[in-house]
Formats: C-alpha cells, sequence, structure tokens
C-alpha cells in the first residue's frame, strides 16, 4: 500500500493442522448446506449484497482503500458495486440454471427431472491481493451451488478478507460453508491440494503460482481420474504475467510513433500512482530516460498483463 508504515492490523498464520481443520469443518456443513434449497442459498446471497451495499458499505471501502491501496472511486466501484453485481448475478443465474430441465415427452407413468448436486468434497480457493470483490466472489460462487469452501485470501488482502467473513456472519451465512485460512501460500497450499476429499480448485493469481502449485500437487495439466472422492476434480480460474512494456533505449526516437508529450506525462502518471500493479497492464513503475525523455517522453512500463 502507499503508506507501508502504517500498522492496519496483525493476523495470526495458519498451519497446515488448521488447514486439516478447516477441511473438517467444511465437511461437517457439506449434507445440511448441499441438501439446502438453491433458492434459499440464493436469497441468502441478496441478503449479503443488501448488506454490502448499505451498512457495510463504507467500511467495506475504506479497508479496500488501506489495505489495498485504492482511491475511494476505486474501491467503491469494485468491493461494494462488482461484488453486490457479482452476488446478485449468481443468484440470478443459479435460479436460470435450475430452471432447465429435460424437455421432450416421456412415458406414460414418467417424469423427468435434473438435479444439480455439488460436488462430493471441498473447493479450495485462492484469491489474489488486488480485487476485493474477487476474494469475495471466488469463494461464494462455488458455495451458491451448494459447495463448501477452504478459502486462503491473499495475505496482503488480509483487511477486507476479514471484513468480508464479518458481512457473511452477519447476514446469516451458516458456519463452515466459507472457511477463511490465512496464511503463507507454500505452507497452506500443500495440504490442501493433496487432500483426498478436494474436489475442486477456484483460483485467480499469478501464472508463476499457478504452474508451480499445479505442476507440484495437482499433476497438471491433466487431473487424474483417481483424485478425489467422485473420481473427478473441478479447476477453474484465470492467472495473469508480469510484463514489461516501452521502447528500448536502441530505438531511434525519430522512427517512433508515439501520442503526444501531454498524453504520455498524463497517462502513465496516474497509471502508475492509481493502479500500482493491482489491475490488468496496469503500470507498476514509471522511469524516464534522461536521454530518450525529451523525444519519447515514457521509456519503461513495468506492469501486468493477461
Amino acid at each position: 500500500p502507499h503508506d507501508h508504515q502504517r500498522v492496519l492490523a496483525r493476523y495470526h498464520e495458519a498451519t497446515p493442522e488448521l488447514v486439516d481443520k478447516a477441511i473438517e469443518a467444511s465437511a461437517a456443513a457439506w449434507d445440511a448446506w448441499s441438501e439446502l434449497d438453491p433458492r434459499a442459498r440464493a436469497s441468502l446471497y441478496l441478503r449479503i449484497a443488501e448488506l454490502l451495499v448499505g451498512p457495510h458499505r463504507a467500511r467495506m471501502n475504506a479497508a479496500t482503500m488501506l489495505g489495498q491501496s485504492k482511491t475511494c472511486h476505486q474501491a467503491e466501484i469494485e468491493s461494494a458495486c462488482e461484488l453486490a453485481d457479482m452476488l446478485r448475478y449468481n443468484a440470478y443465474f443459479l435460479d436460470r440454471l435450475i430452471r432447465q430441465q429435460p424437455v421432450g415427452t416421456p412415458e406414460r407413468g414418467v417424469w423427468n427431472t435434473m438435479e444439480y448436486r455439488a460436488l462430493e468434497g471441498f473447493v479450495f480457493a485462492v484469491s489474489p491481493f488486488n480485487f476485493t470483490a474477487i476474494g469475495g466472489n471466488l469463494p461464494l460462487a462455488p458455495a451458491i451451488m451448494g459447495n463448501t469452501v477452504v478459502w486462503k485470501p491473499a495475505e496482503t488482502q488480509m483487511l477486507s478478507a476479514w471484513y468480508l467473513m464479518q458481512l457473511y456472519r452477519e447476514a446469516g451465512l451458516p458456519d463452515g460453508i466459507v472457511n477463511m485460512i490465512p496464511g503463507h501460500g507454500p505452507t497452506l497450499g500443500p495440504p490442501a491440494l493433496t487432500h483426498p476429499d478436494l474436489a475442486g480448485v477456484h483460483f485467480t493469481g499469478s501464472t508463476a503460482t499457478f504452474q508451480d502449485r499445479g505442476r507440484e500437487h495437482l499433476e497438471l495439466p491433466f487431473l487424474p481420474a483417481d483424485r478425489g472422492r467422485n473420481g473427478r476434480q473441478e479447476l477453474r480460474g484465470g492467472a495473469s504475467d508480469r510484463r514489461r512494456r516501452g521502447a528500448d533505449h536502441r530505438a531511434d526516437p525519430g522512427r517512433l510513433r508515439v501520442p503526444g508529450p501531454e498524453v504520455l506525462g498524463r497517462l502513465p502518471r496516474l497509471s502508475a500512482r492509481e493502479h500500482p500493479g493491482r489491475v490488468p497492464r496496469a503500470v507498476q513503475r514509471r522511469r524516464l530516460d534522461a536521454d530518450h525523455g525529451r523525444h519519447v517522453g515514457l521509456l519503461q512500463l513495468h506492469g501486468s498483463g493477461h
């Protein structure tokens, strides 16, 4: 964040033993939650959204501003508005999904129906630091389908992650549905990813983390059929790379086709100041080369992109 010396909170890092307890808690809650009427789960999500944009709005925005170094506008449009939209869309599409039933005329005395069942086991959700909304949606999206989740938020998103859990509890989300385990990824990932009850992974983060954890513990790109209680595992999510942008020092300034100096001076400055590596294709650092600055305006950008 922008103020590195300010202590926002202190938290205890989970251990592999606590990961096992979180998995046990998810298993204990699985039966009742997975058998609950889908519309009851959807109604709970709508309540979470209402509390988020109501009494929890300022607190969630403030936690996002302080913990993830966002402006008031940036926090408002994602930690409040975007997450509320995700919750409401999830409820809407769940209703749409369960309405999809077999068509056609069955035999006399036969009634064909389709039941959407939860995965047999727990879902391991791993969220990045840059968006509170993603931290909220990664565990809640599989949970609305009746799954129970073990959620590891990024260590640098812990403040807003804590307030998300307070929001869920106030809304009435039962214990054991979303089990947050704060701590270091290399410590908490292996016991979750190698657990026999692992049914799915919901991940958003860096490509390096995805490849390292997947290659080491999930044997990607192919998931073995004997992993998981039901012989299947689900893997969903996305990853991004940090990339380097700009003009090479050997470039001929006279042949570079770049915007005018007013654009080069304004846009990268705003991007580096307001989005320091937190969004795809944002500028992390801005550096002006003394020799080429007067010609190009901007020599080198470091950012992250899909």
